[in-house]
């Protein structure tokens, strides 16, 4: 961890992101509080992805530095300066949004040729911003999948190095993703004013990295004391609860229609199932109708909550969920990626429990009994109107 933060906190622009402490919807959830990890400002990116991806280019770039001009491991300033033009490297991804733009705009920090490969589905605004960083996008029939296929098509015809869940020259990279993503779980855990862990954190799932690598520095920060991380998928595309209830990485398919299509993909990254298979708490799914409500609200800061419901599955459940409301004034959430939230308030209408649950024995903080004060809460309303407790033994 000292490494990355070394590393991320030297590139020009870097801050950590702030953690927004939303009392208002505390209050309304019976809650004791609920903050927001808002990923907005991250190096004007908008979203954590810098962290990651132009991360693990890094080891690309230096590995192809060093035999082109026998310098082992180039100082970030003289990469920065140009003095090596990036060994004439070239990186590529598939994209449907961020990856692609943290990609291209790493890759003009550092100077090297950036190709992006889109579906086209993916809108033309999205498009533009990558291509605004200096980067070619390549567009590709079909679903995401195809854009994938075609990038790796592309990569082994043209010497491109893939940076994504799979490098054949350099296997590190998938690894050297997730150490990145670490730092935004760091970045929480140094920001919460209070002693203790947050009971529980919600990360967007996606293909898991940045689930698990949050997952994983909590671990290391909290030790037993840690927080339960709960990932949150679209239900159209959920290859990480699918996984829970295989208890292996599978493949659901990455053709999927949602409005979370920066969440649609085909199969959990097999590096951080390592991690989620073991780490996670649950595995939740949210329907479409939540997120779009969500973020109206957020727009409007009106304080009204989202009508939708956060479905999902009690397959493999170890103890129960209740089928009623409880408020819980000892819980502490943190959701994470998410943009900021306005206002606070909101009713005690919308949200059913969903999720899938570990199959694994955890005792209760603080002894024996039956734990009924520590609560779930829906990742995409943000107000945790509707707190469903969650029973262990």
């Amino acid at each position: 961890m000292a490494e990355v933060r070394e590393e991320v906190g030297s590139w020009p622009g870097y801050e950590p992101t702030p953690l927004v402490r939303l009392d208002g919807r505390a209050a309304a959830a019976g809650i004791a509080r609920l903050w927001c990890k808002h990923e907005g400002p991250r190096f004007d990116i908008g979203s954590f992805k810098p962290t990651g991806p132009t991360y693990a280019m890094l080891t690309v770039l230096r590995g192809e530095i060093e035999k082109a001009a026998g310098v082992r491991h180039a100082p970030t300033r003289e990469l920065l300066d140009g003095r090596y033009a990036a060994a004439g490297v070239t990186v590529c991804a598939a994209t449907s949004g961020n990856h692609g733009r943290a990609l291209a705009w790493g890759a003009r920090m550092f100077g090297c040729r950036c190709i992006i490969y889109m579906n086209d589905k993916v809108s033309s605004g999205r498009e533009a911003v990558i291509a605004s960083f200096g980067a070619e996008v390549v567009r590709v029939p079909g679903s995401f999948d195809r854009a994938v296929q075609r990038s790796f098509e592309d990569a082994e015809e043209n010497g491109y190095f893939v940076i994504c869940d799979r490098q054949r020259r350099y296997p590190e990279v998938p690894l050297r993703i997730i150490q990145g993503y670490a730092l935004v779980g760091e970045e929480i855990a140094s920001q919460l004013p209070l002693p203790e862990a947050p009971t529980h954190v919600f990360v967007p799932g996606g293909s898991g990295k940045l689930a698990s690598a949050v997952c994983a520095r909590l671990w290391e920060r909290y030790g037993e004391a840690h927080p339960r991380v709960v990932t949150v998928e679209p239900e159209a595309s959920a290859c990480l609860r699918e996984s829970a209830l295989a208890g292996r990485a599978v493949e659901v398919g990455g053709d999927a229609s949602t409005v979370m299509d920066g969440l649609v993909v085909g199969k959990a990254c097999a590096n951080a199932w390592t991690i989620l298979g073991t780490g996670a708490f649950a595995f939740m799914t949210v329907e479409d109708r939540a997120a779009t409500d969500a973020m109206r609200q957020a727009a409007e800061g009106g304080g009204r909550g989202p009508r939708g419901r956060a479905r999902g599955h009690r397959e493999r459940r170890l103890g129960r969920v209740s089928g009623g409301l409880e408020r819980s004034p000892s819980a502490r959430a943190a959701g994470v990626g998410l943009r900021q939230p306005r206002g606070g308030g909101g009713d005690r209408r919308g949200y059913r429990p969903g999720g899938v649950p570990r199959n694994r024995r955890q005792e209760p903080r603080g002894g024996g009994g039956e734990i009924t004060r520590e609560v779930t809460l829906p990742l995409a309303a943000l107000s945790g109107r509707q707190m469903i407790p969650r029973s262990r033994t």
